[in-house]
């Protein structure tokens, strides 16, 4: 595989169809081969991905990480909290981006913690916008679930099921994960005390993705 030289981050924004203007950090090495839409945490911001950005841009692999909320005020400020419909919202106007940019490249996007559940929910809403989905640490159980969940593992057993949930006991988006059928690549530490590993075991068992 030939080997990309690490590309310095720009940055430049892109108008969301609601009139803000959302900065987007962009990794983008010299014959790119497939791009990453990454979306971060509420009370994150891209940032977050510049180390994993750099390994992919060695592969080829261009990534675009979109500041959530960027635009609400003067500006987006790191700790600020970004309500779903934002992240959704502004994920959406990433992509379209980027698959005109891009368009004969695989796109995919990239999110971690609840940003994960995000990615997931907006494959349901627009499953031909992706060519596949990558979650870290996603969080399906909340996080007092989590403690509870490792230190009594006997009772996770018996009560992880029923209340097991796509963002605060949704039971709607649980039921149409089963329609997600995009390639899914999901990476979980054991030992995380936020996001239990059942997130990431619950997916797979329940999607419609044969390639996961």
């Amino acid at each position: 595989m030939t080997s990309h030289a690490v590309p310095a981050i720009s940055q430049e924004h892109i108008a969301s169809p609601d009139g803000r203007r959302l900065r987007v950090r962009c990794w983008q090495p010299d014959g790119v081969r497939a791009v990453v839409a990454f979306a971060h945490e509420p009370g994150s911001d891209g940032i977050r991905y510049d180390g994993i950005a750099q390994v992919l841009a060695t592969h080829g692999i261009a990534s675009y990480a979109v500041d959530v909320d960027e635009g609400k005020g003067t500006t987006c400020v790191r700790g600020q909290a970004s309500s779903p419909a934002h992240t959704l919202a502004d994920l959406r106007t990433l992509t379209t981006c980027l698959r005109l940019r891009h368009p004969a490249r695989p796109l995919f996007a990239f999110g971690h913690g609840a940003a994960a559940l995000a990615v997931c929910r907006h494959a349901l809403r627009y499953p031909t916008d992706l060519d596949g989905l990558i979650g870290e640490a996603i969080l399906l159980d909340p996080p007092w679930c989590a403690a509870i969940f490792r230190k009594h593992p006997r009772l996770a057993r018996v009560l992880r099921a029923p209340r097991m949930a796509l963002v605060h006991a949704d039971r709607r988006l649980r039921d149409t994960v089963r329609a997600l059928s995009l390639p899914l690549l999901l990476l979980q530490g054991s030992d995380d005390a936020m996001a239990p590993p059942s997130g990431s075991e619950y997916l797979p068992r329940y999607t419609a993705s044969v390639d996961r």
